[in-house]
């Protein structure tokens, strides 16, 4: 049996902290956690097939993809072993992550999975690419303090403004 998720269902619960969902949990819209203001961990039951969960991150079953990360994300965030793929949207609107570090087995990037992280200052892309890297239309659009962008381990450790990146 799955458990199934319908929008709407923490209107107005302000204070949930933790979420904790069943393996079996079936496809569901993980963007009504943005009703959670305070919601710091997401854990899903081992074995699920749809979700897992990595560091309190909302991650697709084979934890290869991060989906959703809660709302009071903060301080440097790096994308953990094992994830390729940042979903869109993924952190829009966490406004106190200040900086990503993008290791070489990230693959891609969609569409704005940073939009809106008013406080995010430095992004770093480590280590020489094994792998070609897409990054989404405003993937870091709204980051309106982002004033450094490092691609290291590449032969070069040349630092970019990030308004020369196009």
């Amino acid at each position: 049996s799955t458990v199934s998720l319908e929008d709407g269902i923490f209107y107005r619960s302000t204070n949930i902290k933790t979420i904790k969902l069943p393996a079996m949990i079936d496809e569901f819209n993980f963007f009504m956690f943005d009703e959670l203001p305070q919601l710091a961990l997401i854990e899903v039951e081992e074995g699920g097939v749809n979700y897992a969960s990595i560091d309190g991150i909302l991650t697709n079953g084979v934890k290869d993809t991060i989906l959703y990360a809660p709302l009071t994300t903060s301080g440097t965030f790096t994308v953990p072993r094992g994830v390729q793929y940042i979903a869109d949207n993924a952190f829009r609107g966490r406004t106190n992550v200040t900086r990503v570090i993008i290791p070489n087995y990230v693959k891609g990037i969609g569409n704005y999975a940073f939009d809106g992280c008013a406080r995010l200052k430095s992004i770093t892309f480590n280590g020489s690419r094994e792998f070609d890297l897409t990054i989404g239309n405003n993937a870091f659009s709204g980051c309106v303090i982002l004033d450094q962008v490092a691609f290291l381990g590449n032969g070069s450790e040349d630092m970019l403004d990030a308004g020369v990146i196009t």
